[in-house]
């Protein structure tokens, strides 16, 4: 099986290209698409993984198969046949409706990724501390906090068990290789302290300062990769 590239180009922010295969005596024309934006694809918002899969699911979205290309970059496509210089006219068209497409459902992935939705770690905590309270997770009775929990004697946190449930799926993810997942557990594993620390008054400013100060000039040695202090040795 001979192939040739005879064009590509960026169409709508999509690069495309279309081949020409010839099998035997008769003449193929692949016309074939790269599956997220150039940008994205080459960001830090997406992980290889990520991008991989998301390949993989646009393709089954637009009910196309994955195409390898050359340069190892996922691609969905399709196969033409016909007289040349008709042939090639057509798969171009489709290449850049097909583009048309992708770029459709790109647009989602930089909704969801682009640098401006983007949160510094204050705003997220304000943003989730804010949550909370709409959903009426600050109040005493709900927080098991406070005098509510004294006078109750309740000496257990539905947060805290929440927090160890989104533990339980982050280490569920870590240990079947979820890529896909493993992004969103941590998140809900950093959602779900934030609000137990606000449930407990506790600044988590000062969680953090007081975690560096205790460790910034502690000296031991890390065996069989875990830290171990000194004094613990």
């Amino acid at each position: 099986m001979e192939s040739r590239l005879l064009s590509a180009w960026t169409h709508n922010g999509v690069r495309c290209w279309v081949r020409e295969v010839k099998v035997s005596d008769e003449k193929w024309y692949c016309g074939y698409v790269e599956c997220v934006f150039a940008e994205v694809a080459a960001s830090d918002y997406l992980t290889f993984s990520e991008y991989i899969t998301f390949s993989d699911d646009m393709a089954e979205l637009l009910n196309r198969d994955n195409v390898p290309t050359d340069e190892g970059i996922p691609a969905i496509g399709f196969d033409t046949q016909g007289e040349p210089d008709q042939a090639f006219e057509d798969t171009f068209k489709r290449t850049e409706r097909l583009a048309d497409e992708v770029a459709e459902v790109n647009q989602k992935v930089l909704d969801l990724y682009q640098p401006e939705h983007q949160l510094t770690f204050e705003d997220f905590t304000k943003k989730v501390i804010d949550w909370a309270d709409d959903k009426h997770l600050l109040i005493e009775r709900n927080a098991d906090t406070g005098e509510f929990a004294k006078q109750a004697n309740i000496k257990r946190s539905r947060q805290l068990l929440k927090f160890h449930e989104e533990c339980g799926e982050l280490t569920e993810d870590y240990l079947k290789g979820n890529a896909k997942h493993i992004v969103d557990s941590f998140g809900d594993v950093l959602v779900t302290l934030v609000i137990f620390a606000k449930q407990m008054d506790i600044p988590l400013d000062k969680c953090w300062n007081r975690a560096w100060s205790h460790i910034k000039n502690r000296t031991g040695k890390t065996i069989h990769g875990t830290f171990v202090k000194d004094g613990d040795m």
